[in-house]
């Protein structure tokens, strides 16, 4: 019996030593080829606005390496605002409604699997898609893609903008960029709005956005330390208080007087087209770790963010990358008080 365990043993690793030369032979001959990746080319991010965001660095690269490929962005619909905001982006692919043979109409050279979706990988294999580019963390990459990247992102020291650029390694590509450099892009254009301006109180104080709830994806800071904040500046800014339908009556239960601070509430008022330019409009925002922090970062508006030191959601992993963005992260988002807040905006506003 252990004769034959060993045996059972012995050819699992003879195996995995096979798959994994392979690998490394096919990431080989990729590299060494002259496949014109220059064609379409597709990323693949099904995932949340945040996410999304942090993501289009990468389709920024891609399109000043390759200038004359078309970008095609794979994405869930309520995203689609945000990526057709990105300039380097061509076209907006709802995971929901494609299909193979429209993925297969696209004549795409090369797939990059940014966030792994079974689905997604099975259609673009189906499609017949040259090159198809994952992490060789998900099983099923192991089928459904022909160049796996091995990394962890869990266990990095590495910005999730930044371990997106680990897939390049597929194409041959070991580049990296700083969180500066990344801080540089202009990657959103977003137009005025008359529409979204008319909401803003027509006096001399600055206009701010405070986006308290996060649907979940953070530690969300205390209501009444907004309320605090909010009630410590209001003699210099406009308070605006956003988020969807559903969070504004969050909001109104948690805490009844919370408007009584003067914030204005703009609760389930806006699409997210709308809420791209009233952020853009606005002078700043404040928030935790959420889409619209992200998105207020990448327009380059003043932003303050709110963070956990804790894996996987610190600020070295998830922190908003811009050109006027101050981070604060403690043990615990209830670490933070009011008062350090309130100096952030104070520094981005009035330089104090």
């Amino acid at each position: 019996m252990q004769k034959e365990n060993k045996d059972k043993s012995a050819n699992t690793a003879d195996l995995l030593f096979v798959a994994y030369l392979f690998i490394f032979l096919g990431g080989i001959f990729l590299v060494m080829s002259s496949y014109n990746f220059s064609q379409n080319i597709a990323i693949s991010r099904t995932d949340s606005i945040g996410d999304v965001v942090l993501t289009l660095p990468l389709c920024e690269y891609l399109k000043r390496q390759f200038p004359s490929a078309r970008i095609f962005f794979i994405g869930k619909e309520y995203t689609r605002a945000v990526i057709q905001a990105c300039k380097s982006v061509d076209v907006f692919l709802d995971s929901q409604k494609l299909d193979v043979q429209t993925l297969k109409s696209l004549q795409i050279s090369t797939i990059f699997h940014v966030f792994p979706e079974k689905k997604i990988a099975q259609m673009a294999k189906q499609a017949q898609i040259p090159v198809r580019i994952g992490t060789g963390h998900r099983w099923f990459h192991w089928f459904l893609c022909n160049r796996l990247v091995f990394f962890s992102r869990k266990n990095s020291e590495l910005h999730e903008t930044q371990l997106n650029f680990q897939l390049l390694r597929a194409i041959g590509i070991k580049f990296i960029p700083s969180l500066s450099e990344i801080a540089s892009l202009n990657l959103l254009n977003v137009s005025f709005s008359s529409h979204v301006e008319q909401f803003f109180i027509k006096n001399t104080k600055f206009h701010w956005v405070i986006h308290p709830k996060s649907r979940g994806s953070a530690q969300e800071w205390d209501l009444k330390k907004y309320f605090e904040l909010i009630v410590s500046l209001r003699d210099k800014i406009n308070f605006y208080v956003t988020g969807t339908q559903q969070e504004g009556e969050r909001i109104r239960k948690a805490l009844p007087h919370f408007f009584e601070s003067g914030a204005i509430d703009m609760t389930g008022k806006f699409s997210l087209a709308e809420l791209m330019a009233f952020i853009n409009q606005a002078d700043g925002l404040v928030a935790c770790s959420t889409g619209p922090l992200h998105l207020a970062a990448a327009l380059g508006k003043k932003t303050v963010g709110l963070y956990a030191a804790v894996r996987p959601i610190h600020a070295g992993r998830w922190g908003a990358i811009g050109r006027n963005v101050i981070l604060i992260e403690e043990d615990s988002v209830d670490n933070i008080t009011v008062e350090e807040v309130r100096k952030a905006i104070s520094k981005v506003l009035f330089c104090e």
